[in-house]
């Protein structure tokens, strides 16, 4: 999704009136997914999961609206919460790399580092160049390293 030029009031205006012009059930939820997606990275997260939900109504199969809601739990520190709806969207399309390496984050903000550590694998595999998976995976190394130095 893009922001229009990072501006996310603008992008929430023209978000909103997509919604009320647009008929068809799955374009609606996919301008709902997007306002979610900007308000949450204005900094509105709990709106942004309201929106998130009106979306997921409306389809409910949707595997990007189930990972951006699962991002948004995991950006209000909801970890658990967050790795039910990237496993959800993993049900859907088990091979989006984006989800595999959302969830293994959230792993690691559990502490859980050996499980971060298989789905950053899992996401490699379909995006060997993902350096946010490569970075995350070198972090979990390193803290297992310091846990078997103590």
């Amino acid at each position: 999704m893009q922001i229009i030029d990072g501006n996310y009031e603008s992008a929430i205006s023209h978000y909103r009136k997509s919604v009320e012009l647009v008929k068809k059930k799955e374009f609606k939820a996919f301008f709902l997914k997007n306002l979610g997606v900007a308000f949450s990275l204005s900094g509105k997260k709990d709106e942004a999961i309201e929106f998130f939900d009106l979306s997921l109504k409306l389809k409910p199969n949707d595997y990007d609206s189930l990972r951006q809601k699962g991002v948004t739990l995991s950006n209000l520190e909801r970890e658990e919460e967050a790795i039910e709806f990237f496993d959800k969207a993993l049900e859907i399309k088990p091979d989006d790399f984006a989800s595999l390496r959302e969830k293994g984050s959230s792993l690691l903000n559990l502490g859980r580092e050996e499980e971060a550590i298989e789905f950053y694998d899992k996401a490699l595999k379909i995006r060997p160049d993902d350096y946010n998976s490569l970075r995350n995976k070198g972090i979990c190394l390193s803290i297992l390293a310091k846990k078997e130095a103590y």
